[in-house]
């Protein structure tokens, strides 16, 4: 029971960065067909970003954690520089 309540308590939603600027990136969220646009400092997001790059954020307990999504283009860079 407690596992289930946990879960039930965890939102997750994805949102695509419309602007980066100075130390603040703008991500247009859609929540159930609603579209938010939240202003984001660059350092509660843990990966370099631009726009255009699709992220995620988390709210578990009230605290919204954001996290990133690999694009292919940048798996792609990463093999190029191991090479």
């Amino acid at each position: 029971m407690r596992k289930f309540l946990t879960l039930a308590l965890l939102i997750v939603t994805i949102g695509i960065v419309d602007v980066v600027e100075g130390h603040i990136a703008t991500v247009g969220f859609t929540n159930n067909g609603v579209f938010h646009s939240v202003d984001v400092p660059l350092e509660k997001i843990p990966c370099k970003i631009n726009e255009g790059d699709v992220i995620y954020s988390i709210k578990v307990k009230g605290v919204t954690v954001y996290k990133c999504i690999s694009s292919k283009k940048k798996k792609e860079a990463k093999k190029r520089k191991r090479k």
